[in-house]
């Protein structure tokens, strides 16, 4: 059996920042969801631009597609 893996780039605050021109800690967390879906927590709220911007960035990783994945919890 041969295995071969295909991986991408690891995606960090960080890296998003450098990569959208906004000021390190200007992004407070992210959140990869298993479909591509991406939430991105910022310190304060970001333009129009800044954020056309970030889903740029994804996309170019492959990322920022797909839906959030809905958690129902029946008690």
């Amino acid at each position: 059996m041969v295995k071969t893996l295909f991986e991408q780039e690891s995606m960090t605050c960080l890296d998003l920042e450098k990569a959208t021109g906004l000021k390190p800690g200007d992004i407070t967390g992210m959140t990869i969801y298993p479909g591509g879906a991406v939430e991105v927590e910022t310190k304060d709220t970001i333009t129009s631009e800044k954020q056309t911007a970030i889903r740029q960035a994804l996309e170019s990783k492959g990322l920022a597609k797909n839906k959030k994945p809905v958690d129902i919890i029946k008690k």
